[in-house]
Order: C-alpha cells, then sequence, then structure tokens
C-alpha cells in the first residue's frame, strides 16, 4: 500500500488521536496558517522529538495533508539501532519526511524541499538544527537563511512551549503533558537580503511570538 494512502488513514485514525491525549494543546495563531498563500515553510523552535507530531496535530487536517517535514539526516537516517530503525519506518510512513543535511552539501537537501514545495506541500523545518537541551532558544543555522531566500515563499513562524516534559530524551515513551502552540503571522526573505540579516529576522520573528 502506498505511503501516502497509509499516512490519509492512519495520521487521523491513529497518530491525530494519540498526540491529542498525550499533548493537550493549546493553539494561538490558526488563523494565518489558513490564509496564508501555500504552500509555506513553517518554522519552528526546536525541544523535543515529540515536536514535530505536535505540530502536525494542531494544523487543520487540509493543511496537514499537504505538510512534509525536513529531518536531519546524519539522525533520521544515519542512525542503525533497532529503535531508530523503528522509529524511522514510522515517521516514513505517516509522515512525509524530506531528508537535510544540518552542515556540509546541502544542495541535494534543497532539491528535496523545492521538489516538495513544487507539488505544492508546505514544508516544516527547525531552523536551530538539533534539539535544544535547556529549552533556550539557540542560534540558528545559515541554512534557514539561505533555504527562505532561495525558496521565495512564505514563512511562518512556530513557537513550542512544553514538548520537552512529553519527550526529554530522544527516544523515549511519551508523558502526558500540555503543550503551547503559537503561529505567527507570515513574512517573507527576499532573495537580496544578506545572509546574516536575514538570519536576525527570522530569529526575531521566532523569538517574539
Amino acid at each position: 500500500m502506498p505511503a501516502r494512502i497509509l499516512r490519509a488513514v492512519f495520521q487521523p485514525l491513529i497518530l491525530i488521536p494519540l498526540a491529542w491525549l498525550f499533548t493537550p494543546t493549546v493553539s494561538r495563531g490558526l488563523n494565518w496558517v489558513k490564509k496564508a498563500e501555500k504552500p509555506v515553510l513553517f518554522y519552528s523552535n526546536h525541544l523535543s522529538m515529540a515536536d514535530g507530531p505536535v505540530i502536525y496535530a494542531a494544523l487543520p487536517s487540509f493543511i496537514r495533508q499537504k505538510t512534509a517535514a525536513a529531518a536531519a539526516t546524519d539522525v533520521l537516517f544515519e542512525k542503525q539501532s533497532v529503535r531508530w530503525k523503528l522509529f524511522r519506518f514510522l515517521l516514513e510512513y505517516f509522515y512525509l519526511i524530506l531528508p537535510f543535511a544540518r552542515d556540509g552539501q546541502v544542495k541535494s537537501s534543497f532539491e528535496y524541499v523545492a521538489r516538495a514545495l513544487d507539488r505544492g506541500y508546505s514544508v516544516l523545518g527547525f531552523p536551530e538544527g538539533r534539539i535544544s537541551q535547556d529549552g533556550s532558544f539557540q542560534e540558528l543555522k545559515k541554512g534557514a537563511a539561505l533555504l527562505a531566500k532561495e525558496m521565495s515563499v512564505p514563512i511562518i513562524p512556530v513557537k513550542l512551549d512544553g514538548t520537552r516534559a512529553v519527550m526529554a530524551r530522544s527516544i523515549q515513551f511519551p508523558k502526558r503533558a500540555p503543550i503551547s502552540i503559537i503561529f505567527g503571522e507570515p513574512f517573507r526573505i527576499e532573495p537580496n537580503t544578506p545572509d546574516q540579516e536575514a538570519l536576525k529576522e527570522i530569529e526575531s520573528k521566532m523569538k517574539n511570538l
């Protein structure tokens, strides 16, 4: 059975109810998500492995079904332990996952994102590049600015709070905890914007939610 059909069946029947069960969520700013010109880049802070599923669960179904997620290649695709293989299997079949290199050669990563956007899929990314160890906001990766400039689509900043209590370590059985998600007003980064200026603007939009 194609993964697309599996996602259409299992997301609303299993994954979304589980997310709601473990993460009772208060969402703000969904009006920005609904009104934004699609596709978009969702840029979120990164607190735990639960972040992606929690954001997916908060999105309206018609947007969720057309949203992919960029995942760090060295974390999701290169670790070979049994639990990571199982976790990767579940993610790849229940979500549309795009491999994304955090460092080094990112050309192929940009191509994955570009193809998804061309097909009308919005893309969720975590521009800090890694999970925060203490919950504080981290320095953004340069690729976040380059991607924003090259893709020329609206960016919706996202602020998560509470997911560290759900899944503090990399992979563990989740605990129930209240979550807050704020979706901000869409903005764009012009292609000729200097990289550091672009990063400062993205960081400001994310921090000020």
